[in-house]
């Protein structure tokens, strides 16, 4: 009998124990989500669960939103390859004064007024405008950044300005 009275009391201690685990574990689970729930407004994790939906629906849109922003990116990725480095830049200009009969040992002061366009978001035409009262020398200029921007275009190629104007747009 005694051992029957022995066993049965260890048997008890062992379900005690077990009944303290599981507390203790459940309690780390409900630690756990309240932690990860914590900026969740609500004041109780009931409260906090029905904005659940709303949370996962926004997480959705920026995901969608953050996967045509990685589209674009790439889609200008691809561009850079073909992008003009500056070395290529100031060949292409050379190339163009000797086409419309200007200095190609100015091409540094042509590709100074090119950028100084673009990064004004002036076309040939609009430039021409701008610098024509200022600028002894704004018909070659400008002669300079149409040739330019039309070798561009042919070669399906992007200079720095425009990579940093595309990436604004």
């Amino acid at each position: 009998m005694k051992a029957v009275s022995i066993s049965l009391k260890i048997l008890a201690i062992l379900a005690a124990c077990f009944c303290v685990y599981a507390w203790l574990d459940t309690r780390g689970k409900v630690s756990s989500a309240e932690g990860l729930m914590k900026d969740v407004p609500g004041a109780t994790l009931q409260e906090k669960s029905s904005n659940i939906p709303g949370i996962l629906s926004e997480k959705a849109k920026v995901e969608s939103s953050n996967k045509a922003f990685r589209a674009s990116v790439s889609s200008l990725e691809g561009k850079l390859k073909s992008a003009n480095d500056e070395l290529e830049s100031e060949r292409v200009v050379k190339r163009v004064c000797e086409k419309v009969g200007a200095d190609p040992k100015r091409k540094g002061d042509f590709l100074y007024h090119i950028s100084a366009a673009k990064t004004a978001g002036l076309s040939p035409a609009e430039y021409f405008e701008e610098i024509n009262p200022f600028v002894r020398e704004a018909r070659n200029i400008v002669a300079v950044y149409a040739a330019y921007e039309e070798e561009l275009k042919i070669s399906d190629a992007l200079d720095f300005d425009d990579l940093l104007l595309k990436t604004v747009q």
